[in-house]
């Protein structure tokens, strides 16, 4: 009896714990969100000589000089306040002192981050974070008792209440073969796996590696100490056997490198010669994709590109003469570019998901052509109701375009003015839609004539017309190609088959210009359609 008892009490307090748990995981407040960036500044070094420091860089040589350091920290803080982040990671600090100055200099420009920290080992120069979040938690992580090994930043901050880790990385350079970088990757795993399930974290910095790595590795004989295995794409799993993880893949083993949400041509962010590397990171882990805590704000991730951080087509790096061995000339800013993505506390939200957020609500409808897919909150007022069909309607804007609106729950009056509450947008095809609206009255109405397309007609397969309405179009018509006016053609699209006229000239009377695949006219109805004779 005693045993059943403690058994059950044990069970009490294991349901109690578990519950506490999950109320604590709960006890934040979601739509908090945080921008975290990464950066290697590229050597910023302090006027105090400790006898470790670069050569290029020793107080009162090759130009190195208050002066210098200063023109150094103000060209960094200018990226850093354009950056605007809520935390950044920074690599290649040497010490403290140089933190600290950079902090005033950001502080004096009125982007402040009133929290700071320096992972401090052996090596030369070191991590940092910087933050405008208080810091509840850090920790320096060793690599191993080499030399210039730096140590990893272990750092946790709350948004909205929900704890995020973050660790912040400069792993060895490419001087070095890929077994170095294993012992980086291998102790990351080991800190990882300290973490409670499901704990939000993020891995951040320069890696020195390349996203696809395991493409190259294995040409590189100077490197490839390891047998083709990388230290990001095998060790962190971000493309095991070298197939990249997407965020339908990611699992509670892998992780995902928000590069590949950039177009190839974009997954750069040190840029030399000929040479365009990815050797920058931010990657995550499946629990910043769940409904829970802290979770990533989808297809945010961008690399911070402004013209001003290039010249003749090459990263605007700190300027040094004799290719970096001479003098420091006082202008430049690193041979790295920054990186950025955008956090909320709160479930994840796939793209189509999430609402568009626009600074003006009430827009064009021209505006609705250059948005993406999905959800969005935006207002047209005064949308002149030019064509219907059921539950679809084409509404249009004086001396603008026209769109086409689905699930209409009601007949609009052709001319009728309205206020169209934009909630969706989607492409079928080719073709834009309002997928989900509400639609007001506003009790005016225009003639629709002049918001007709009328000859002389242009080429309607300009991609400008579609969802367009032509009030009468005349021309030849061989099978399902019309063609009309200055030699024009285009598809015509018959609902019902048993509506396509024998071939010969015809006329086409408020006819929709649609887009399947390519642009078309659209019949759905017998009395669109007048047969004028056979072709000549």
């Amino acid at each position: 009896m005693k045993t059943k008892i403690l058994i059950a009490t044990l069970f009490l307090i294991s349901a109690i714990g578990l519950v506490a748990s999950f109320e604590e995981k709960k006890s934040y407040q979601e739509g908090v969100e945080v921008t975290v960036a990464s950066w290697n500044v590229e050597n910023l070094f302090d006027m105090k000589e400790s006898g470790k420091e670069y050569e290029i860089y020793r107080p009162y040589h090759h130009g190195w000089v208050p002066e210098i350091m200063a023109a150094k920290v103000r060209n960094i803080a200018r990226v850093i306040a354009e950056l605007n982040a809520t935390i950044i990671g920074l690599q290649e600090i040497e010490s403290q002192e140089a933190l600290d100055a950079l902090t005033q200099e950001l502080k004096r420009i009125n982007a402040p981050y009133p929290y700071s920290l320096l992972a401090k080992g052996e090596s030369t120069v070191h991590v940092a974070l910087l933050s405008r979040l208080p810091i509840e938690e850090s920790e320096s992580i060793p690599i191993n008792q080499q030399s210039q090994s730096r140590h990893i930043l272990k750092v946790r901050v709350l948004v909205g209440g929900a704890p995020l880790t973050i660790f912040v990385n400069h792993w060895s350079s490419k001087r070095h073969p890929e077994s170095s970088r294993h012992r980086y990757a291998n102790a990351l795993k080991k800190e990882i796996s300290k973490l409670d399930p499901g704990e939000d974290y993020m891995i951040l910095g320069d890696l020195n590696t390349n996203h696809d790595e395991c493409r190259t590795l294995v040409d590189e004989a100077r490197l490839n100490d390891t047998f083709g295995v990388v230290g990001l794409n095998h060790i962190l799993a971000t493309a095991p056997r070298c197939q990249p993880v997407t965020e339908k893949t990611l699992n509670n083993t892998t992780h995902y490198d928000l590069w590949y949400e950039l177009p190839p041509d974009k997954r750069a962010s040190h840029i030399s010669g000929r040479h365009a590397d990815s050797l920058d990171h931010i990657l995550l882990p499946s629990s910043l994709y769940d409904d829970q805590g802290v979770s990533y704000i989808d297809n945010s991730f961008v690399r911070f590109d402004p013209p001003w951080l290039f010249r003749h087509g090459q990263i605007f790096r700190w300027q040094i003469t004799k290719g970096g061995k001479g003098e420091h000339l006082g202008e430049g800013y690193s041979d790295h570019l920054p990186i950025i993505a955008r956090f909320r506390s709160g479930r994840f939200q796939a793209v189509g998901e999430q609402p568009i957020t626009l600074t003006d609500k009430n827009i064009t409808i021209m505006k609705l052509y250059e948005l993406p897919d999905g959800p969005i909150e935006a207002t047209i007022n005064e949308a002149v109701a030019i064509w219907q069909e059921g539950d679809r309607a084409i509404v249009k804007e004086e001396n603008g375009r026209a769109i086409m609106v689905l699930g209409v729950d009601k007949q609009l009056t052709l001319g009728g003015v309205y206020k169209l509450h934009v909630k969706g947008l989607g492409t079928f095809h080719g073709l834009r839609e309002v997928t989900a609206a509400t639609i007001e009255e506003t009790g005016l109405s225009k003639p629709i004539t002049p918001l007709l397309l009328s000859t002389p007609l242009p080429d309607l397969t300009n991609g400008l017309f579609q969802n367009e309405v032509v009030a009468s179009i005349e021309g030849e018509l061989k099978r399902t190609t019309l063609t009309y006016g200055n030699g024009y053609t285009i598809k015509v699209y018959f609902k019902d088959k048993s509506l396509k006229p024998k071939s010969g000239r015809v006329r086409l009377t408020m006819v929709l210009v649609g887009y399947f695949d390519r642009p078309q006219l659209v019949v759905s109805r017998s009395e669109q359609i007048e047969w004028l004779g056979p072709l000549p």
